[in-house]
Formats: C-alpha cells, sequence, structure tokens
C-alpha cells in the first residue's frame, strides 16, 4: 500500500492528467490511474486485508 501512495503522489507530479480513488472503507489507495503525453498507466488493489501485511491471505 505504501509503494501505491508514493507511486500517485510521484506520478501527480509528473503527470497533468490522472486520478486516484480512494477506499471509502479503510482509505487506502483502491485505483488510480495516470495519462502522459500518448503513455498511460493505472493500478487497481484488488485484495485488501486489514491489520496485515500477509498477501497469502488474499485468494485468488
Amino acid at each position: 500500500m505504501e509503494a501505491l501512495f508514493d507511486r500517485a503522489e510521484r506520478e501527480s507530479d509528473v503527470c497533468e492528467n490522472g486520478s486516484v480513488r480512494f477506499d471509502d472503507r479503510y482509505g487506502h489507495v483502491a485505483d488510480c490511474y495516470w495519462h502522459c503525453g500518448t503513455d498511460g498507466s493505472g493500478e487497481e488493489v484488488t485484495c485488501f486485508q486489514p491489520d496485515t501485511s500477509d498477501a497469502t491471505r488474499c485468494a485468488e
């Protein structure tokens, strides 16, 4: 989650167009998208487990 916050902040300084949506319940970044010139990229949180950093708790 920390890396996603850092990227959202870093990309917003570089790219003119972008959007960041936060989770209503926990306040973490839910998804973000940046459009820089002709390139675009984005990320989406597909699994969030509160009170743990153990990614294995997310089922695929």
